[in-house]
């Protein structure tokens, strides 16, 4: 549920690590979101907002423009968290901690002083570009890799003989883009003469001509998530299973009579899921028809949201074993989206690539029973 929260001045200022500078905060907001939360402040006239996750690390930060004394933003959350400006043109949406859109007043050099960046002192330069008087930083901090968006100015200083390349930006925008654990990847960004700034890295891709910008950000799980996904090859051991607990656990009996390993499908699968949910008494026929053979189906829910499983499962009377995972075992699976099959031979190692689309046939299950 939506958890609404007015702070007081005085506290805002710490809950936010603004600069001691930054005496004319006039309104505050939080608004918690499943990962994380967004908080939203009236700075000296200008709106900012960003979000975070976990222990309060920044996922991006944005100013949307100057508003007049008296006047509040909207905000909405969701899996869509919204803030919108009082004058109603300026916004910043967020779309499942993936998609970042963004509308805001666009700056002349010198109009805003640029977001505090000092937590960037120590990161290594990525690159710097102006298209025309909008900028981009790409800065290289630990494991990620941020992006600094806003007004430039780029100038030509003589020292001595020697002339220097000088750039200074400020900022407006700050996005972490995407964590830098892929070697050999590098930020590519182009700029155009007409204001434009393209920006991408792997996944992560951006573009800004000043007001209107658009991103695909990636967070660590989702890397995690893809690197752990391409270990999954024909013939490797798969990850263990994280059970939270099961609601129709391992039939004792049937494991006793079976003269040698199981075949087993895992089903990662939600009740939330529609797909997931049609293709549920396929798996369960498939499971009455090759139990006895040697067969067996592990239905792995996902954690998210699962206080529906135990009902849904005694009303359409599933009989193959279900379990609610931690988490755990989709992170280690690599599972985007669902449903996603995985198919595991008598020789305990994974009988195809990994992870499937769709459910396996009778056919392949009856391959893999034959198979010493």
């Amino acid at each position: 549920m939506l958890n609404r929260t007015i702070i007081a001045t005085t506290a805002v200022a710490l809950l936010l690590g603004l600069r001691a500078s930054a005496t004319g905060i006039s309104y505050i907001e939080k608004l918690d979101l499943d990962h994380g939360r967004i908080e939203v402040w009236i700075e000296d006239e200008w709106l900012h907002a960003r979000r975070v996750e976990g222990s309060d690390d920044l996922v991006w930060h944005v100013v949307l423009g100057q508003v007049e004394k008296g006047a509040m933003p909207t905000i909405e959350g969701g899996s869509t968290a919204e803030v919108r400006h009082p004058n109603g043109r300026y916004f910043v949406r967020d779309i499942s901690n993936q998609r970042f859109n963004c509308v805001r007043q666009k700056l002349a050099e010198g109009e805003f002083a640029g977001i505090n960046t000092d937590f960037l002192a120590g990161s290594q330069s990525g690159g710097r570009g102006i298209a025309t008087d909008q900028g981009i930083a790409v800065e290289n901090l630990d494991d990620y890799q941020w992006v600094l968006l806003g007004p430039a100015q780029a100038h030509i200083v003589e020292e001595g003989e020697e002339k220097q390349f000088h750039f200074e930006i400020a900022p407006n925008a700050v996005l972490r883009m995407t964590p830098t654990l892929q070697e050999g990847r590098y930020a590519q960004f182009r700029t155009a003469g007409a204001g434009m700034i393209d920006y991408s890295y792997d996944k992560a891709e951006l573009s800004d001509d000043g007001e209107f910008l658009q991103a695909r950000y990636v967070g660590m799980e989702e890397v995690e998530r893809a690197l752990n996904r391409s270990k999954l090859e024909q013939g490797s051991i798969p990850p263990e299973l994280d059970a939270e607990r099961w609601v129709n656990p391992m039939p004792v009996e049937q494991l006793k009579n079976m003269s040698q390993a199981p075949v087993i499908l895992i089903d990662f699968w939600a009740t939330w899921c529609t797909p997931c949910v049609a293709e549920m008494p396929t798996v369960q026929a498939l499971y009455d028809q090759y139990a006895e053979q040697g067969f067996m189906v592990v239905a792995l829910h996902s954690s998210h949201q699962s206080q529906d499983m135990d009902d849904f499962v005694a009303e359409h009377g599933y009989t193959m074993p279900i379990v609610l995972d931690t988490g755990e075992t989709y992170r280690r699976f690599g599972v985007e989206g669902i449903p996603q099959y995985v198919l595991i031979g008598r020789d305990g190692r994974l009988a195809e690539t990994g992870l499937l689309g769709s459910v396996p046939s009778a056919e392949q299950i009856e391959a893999l029973l034959a198979a010493n």
